[in-house]
């Protein structure tokens, strides 16, 4: 689960951006705080977030517990921030590629 607040200028570049990852932990422990913490460190995937907040959040349910697994939390990292990206460019109207190179990381200085 992702709740997130971005603001971003009418090119489609970021310029702030608060994100909070909710994980399903299940019932234990067991691996759940690695993955949500893989999500947190994975939620920029390819872009330049200068000015970011990210939150996880460890859910007890009552689910089976989750562990690790090939990849475990990345995925969910990224696919928040493409959620976030296609949010972004159909507020303006632009085509989702465009805004998603336009806040790539780079190698000149923001």
């Amino acid at each position: 689960y992702v709740e997130y607040d971005v603001g971003f200028d009418d090119d489609g570049r970021l310029h702030g951006i608060q994100i909070d990852l909710a994980g399903n932990c299940g019932y234990s422990p067991d691996l759940s705080g690695s993955i949500v913490d893989r999500a947190m460190f994975h939620s920029d995937n390819a872009y330049f977030l200068g000015n970011a907040t990210i939150n996880g959040h460890r859910c007890k349910t009552n689910t089976a517990s989750n562990t690790a697994y090939r990849g475990f939390g990345g995925p969910q990292g990224m696919v928040a921030i493409e959620e976030i990206m296609d949010a972004v460019a159909r507020s303006l109207g632009k085509d989702p590629l465009e805004v998603r190179k336009l806040n790539y990381y780079g190698k000149n200085e923001r």
